[in-house]
């Protein structure tokens, strides 16, 4: 019996450190990256989350903002104290929506800034929101304003570069030669509160097949973009000219064909010629780094999935490469940079759940 037991613990060794060498295997290091880390580490939020909400972010280390769609819930804005998880209701104040905002998407993906913007689409207007005017005074402020031109995308974030300028995704734009619309570039720069629209009259929808992730960066005055089907960043100067770009070495590069299945009046619709494969999904911005996830050729169902969350510093250098067991989204980092703020989906839940893991 005893000789028996010891077989057995001496099986049971042999397996756990082919295990351990098996996951170290694993994880090994991207192209560039100085680390590799597998995320272990967390704890569940409880906190109410509608199903598919624009976003869910940490906001200043203490509250999370919770952003929903208007068809999901009466509450655009909802907000819960991290001390007790409970939700805590906040008037708007100023600006015409007093008696209540229409749809909008809250752009919070940073906490190096003491303010956040608010994009009310079906005005064309991004606001500013004071993010001590809520935590300190309780009160929902729009310090600022300007309005934008609509070939800009509203799903990506649409910032000044200067006191009459803006910089946005440009939606008309692929990466094509034949069904680009015209446009050389994902980006589009223009002058704040434009008298007229721009016509929409062109010849290829290209919105099923297009998306950047795009921020500035306030450190280094550059404007980083993310495109969500390659594998590739680029870093613009101010004049939208590229001055470095970053791999991630899959050679993912999508192709287009036209879809028959959807017919415009004056114009055609563009679909992935192939299965399209998934990049960089979200991002969230510090002090002294950002933070990328990102899909890339390894996408399943989204419930066998894992994700790689890249950090890198303000000037491009990448940093380390997180793996975590299953698909994310709606990120964010505490000041610290200890922690990452998550949604996650599970089986049986139509909404997500918020996670925290240690970084």
């Amino acid at each position: 019996m005893f000789n028996l037991r010891k077989y057995l613990c001496i099986i049971l060794s042999i397996f756990t450190l082919l295990l351990i060498q098996s996951c170290k295997d694993t994880i090994k290091k991207r192209n560039g990256f100085k680390q590799a880390k597998i995320l272990t580490k967390f704890e569940k939020i409880d906190i109410s989350i509608s199903a598919e909400p624009y976003c869910v972010r940490l906001l200043n280390d203490s509250v999370i903002l919770v952003n929903n769609t208007y068809w999901n819930n009466t509450m655009l804005v909802e907000l819960y104290s991290l001390k007790n998880n409970r939700r805590f209701s906040v008037p708007i104040v100023s600006g015409k929506y007093k008696q209540g905002i229409p749809d909008c998407i809250c752009i919070l993906n940073s906490n190096a800034d003491n303010f956040f913007k608010v994009n009310v689409m079906c005005d064309n207007t991004i606001y500013t929101v004071n993010a001590d005017s809520i935590l300190k005074h309780g009160i929902f402020c729009f310090d600022s304003q300007f309005s934008y031109l609509n070939i800009s995308d509203d799903r990506s974030d649409i910032f000044l570069t200067d006191s009459m300028h803006y910089v946005a995704h440009n939606i008309e734009y692929i990466n094509d030669s034949l069904y680009n619309n015209g446009y050389s570039s994902p980006l589009f720069k223009g002058k704040i509160n434009p008298d007229t629209l721009v016509s929409t009259e062109y010849n290829y929808v290209n919105s099923d097949v297009n998306g950047v992730l795009i921020f500035f960066n306030n450190k280094t005055k550059e404007i980083w973009s993310a495109d969500l089907y390659s594998d590739k960043i680029s870093i613009y100067d101010n004049s939208l000219n590229v001055i470095k770009t970053i791999d991630m070495h899959e050679n993912i590069k999508p192709s287009y064909v036209i879809n028959d299945k959807k017919v415009g009046v004056t114009n055609q619709f563009i679909k992935f010629k192939a299965k399209k494969i998934k990049t960089f999904t979200d991002y969230f911005i510090t002090s002294n780094h950002v933070y990328l996830t990102y899909v890339g050729r390894k996408e399943k169902k989204s419930e066998e999935t894992y994700m790689e969350v890249f950090k890198l510093d303000l000037y491009g250098n990448l940093i380390t490469d997180y793996i975590v067991n299953r698909y994310i989204y709606s990120i964010s980092v505490d000041k610290s940079e200890k922690y990452l703020y998550c949604l996650t989906n599970q089986k049986g839940r139509k909404a997500p759940v918020l996670l925290k893991y240690e970084l």
